[in-house]
């Protein structure tokens, strides 16, 4: 029985530690979760209602507290890395036959491409610059990795 009150007065005393650390003035403000998951590419998740991850964006990280950077471009092999470490083939089964990473959509300067798996789609945002040898030159600016069979909040 102390053993139950002392791990709920523990479990309490973290619970208000981690709520007096929010400062007050950012208590209008939804939190984001982000990790780092190479130097420089952030991976920010979602959840399901069931508390799965459903969906996943990686971009570059722009602000360090020691230099700003203005490169938001993310190589493939940038992606392709972090995509084969957060969804490994087990998980996202083989890629379907015939979705090759053709175009979905290109409105304006932004180009999506998309790459099918059995159970993820892999999506790369990017957008089309200015070129004069009217060639289309595209800046990656964010992967999308969306589960198929769970619905985000």
């Amino acid at each position: 029985m102390w053993s139950k009150l002392l791990s709920f007065a523990c479990g309490g005393a973290l619970l208000a530690s981690y709520i007096g650390s929010q400062s007050p003035s950012f208590s209008g403000f939804k939190s984001v979760e982000a990790f780092e998951v190479r130097p420089g590419i952030l991976m920010m998740p979602r959840y399901a209602d069931d508390g799965k991850v459903c969906e996943i964006g990686l971009q570059k990280r722009l602000y360090f507290p020691e230099k700003v950077s203005v490169d938001g471009d993310l190589s493939r092999d940038e992606i392709e890395q972090a995509f084969e470490e957060l969804v490994p083939v087990s998980e996202r089964g083989p890629e379907l036959p015939g979705f090759h990473a053709h175009p979905m959509s290109e409105v304006g300067n932004t180009i999506t491409t998309a790459t099918e798996y059995q159970n993820v789609t892999l999506e790369i945002v990017g957008k089309v610059l200015p070129s004069k040898r009217h060639e289309v030159v595209e800046e990656t600016v964010v992967a999308i990795i969306r589960w198929k069979n769970r619905r985000c909040q």
